[in-house]
């Protein structure tokens, strides 16, 4: 491909995929390449194989069974039917962000990627004419680094000098509906199990609705790490504890061989997936559509 002609969307998707084809879907089409039944070594083999992969053990128990029914008459099948059971549990494609939306909050751990996902949001509506909203007042780092973003791509942004999350959020989104932006409020990172902190999100949250004329104007989105494998199912849940989880963004697929994850995470908790992150660049960020999802980890198109 010539360096000046841009990377399409699916290039991109398939690409951020290629740590989990390799020690996951490449093995699985070897292992069903044949006629053969799913004998006890395949099955074990095939366990390994999800197991590494994240599946998770009731997910991978699930599978198994799955392919263990199907490979007795017609193994070519398969991968399939595995395929298609796996996009079945993904949630439905989410509607696209309405012109209504005022207000958006990312929340996360530390180094999940929150700060970069809002410049890519930023850089993705444009249009929109985004309010940046450093709401991490514990560390100043964060602050320096959203104000950095904001500097290189000319993305307005919120100064304060402010101590409490909960009054820059509500400052910051005052200043953004006089002007009519879109607010997008960087929340601190924290550990789910600070019950503080955590509580601390939710004030956010309800402060912020207070400014809005309903909860349509608002998304609060929950930052996941593609490679953080199981921990992500306590820290979704411990989220959903502490405030109302909208949708989920999923950064960093592109350095995942984990994603086995998030199946286990959609099946369980059927959360809209807005977006997922897939490289660096403040581009790389792609709207959420399961079947290409599928596809992609597939390796097909």
């Amino acid at each position: 491909m010539p360096d000046n002609q841009p990377i399409t969307w699916w290039e991109r998707l398939t690409k951020s995929f290629g740590g989990l084809r390799d020690v996951f879907v490449s093995p699985l089409r070897r292992l069903f390449g044949s006629s053969d039944p799913l004998t006890p070594e395949k099955r074990a083999q095939l366990k390994r194989l999800l197991i590494e992969a994240d599946f998770g053990p009731s997910l991978t128990q699930e599978l198994l069974s799955l392919a263990s029914d199907i490979s007795a008459s017609e193994p070519e099948k398969v991968l399939l039917k595995l395929k298609a059971h796996l996009l079945s549990l993904l949630p439905p494609e989410g509607k696209p962000w309405s012109d209504d939306l005022r207000c958006v909050i990312l929340a996360g751990v530390n180094g999940a990627g929150k700060t970069t996902t809002i410049a890519k949001i930023a850089h993705l509506f444009a249009h929109r004419h985004p309010l940046l909203i450093p709401a991490d007042t514990y560390r100043a780092a964060a602050i320096e680094q959203l104000e950095s973003w904001s500097t290189r791509y000319q993305i307005p942004f919120f100064a304060h000098q402010l101590s409490d999350p909960s009054a820059v959020a509500y400052q910051g989104l005052d200043q953004a509906l006089i002007a009519g932006q879109l607010a997008l409020i960087d929340t601190s990172g924290r550990l789910p199990n600070n019950q503080n902190l955590m509580h601390e999100l939710g004030k956010i949250q309800r402060v912020v609705l207070k400014k809005l004329e309903g909860e349509q104007q608002l998304r609060t989105i929950l930052v996941l790490d593609a490679s953080q494998g199981q921990n992500l199912l306590e820290q979704v849940r411990l989220f959903k504890e502490a405030f109302t989880v909208d949708a989920l963004i999923i950064t960093k697929l592109d350095g995942s061989s984990k994603a086995g994850t998030l199946f286990q995470i959609s099946q369980k908790y059927q959360i809209p997936i807005d977006y997922c992150g897939v490289g660096e660049s403040v581009s790389d960020l792609i709207s959420f559509e399961p079947a290409a999802f599928v596809e992609a980890l597939w390796g097909t198109e």
